[in-house]
């Protein structure tokens, strides 16, 4: 029985933008979206959990609030229903609406956790 042996094929130079499929590259696109599907799914995983927390121990949260002094401006209680229904939220759409909507999710999240660190930094002042 032949074994099946990979023609040795000579190294040609290719225009800018061009990739040869047999290299790394091809692989390196699949690594690429393996990688975004797992930055994806901790995410969403990241969000559920602390959507879960803002229900059982809504005190952590209300503390943070406080220490920062957006309880001068907000209502504490408000915003950790904003932080339970948003986490969930987000969660949800990290998983099942990335696909539809990429560039919404992905700035939703941005600016979801752009806020949170101002509120921490705040925290620590």
């Amino acid at each position: 029985m032949a074994s099946l042996q990979r023609a040795h094929v000579p190294a040609v130079p290719l225009p800018h933008g061009v990739h040869d499929v047999r290299g790394g590259v091809a692989r390196l696109g699949a690594a690429a979206l393996d990688a975004t599907l797992i930055l994806r799914v901790g995410l969403a995983v990241l969000f559920l959990v602390n959507a879960v927390i803002a229900w059982v121990d809504p005190a952590q949260f209300t503390m943070l609030v406080g220490m920062a002094g957006v309880d001068r401006f907000i209502d504490p209680q408000l915003i950790l229903w904003v932080i339970r229904v948003n986490d969930l939220a987000i969660g949800a759409a990290l998983l099942f609406a990335w696909n539809r909507w990429p560039s919404l999710v992905q700035a939703w999240v941005g600016l979801y956790v752009l806020g949170v660190g101002l509120v921490k930094a705040a925290a620590l002042v």
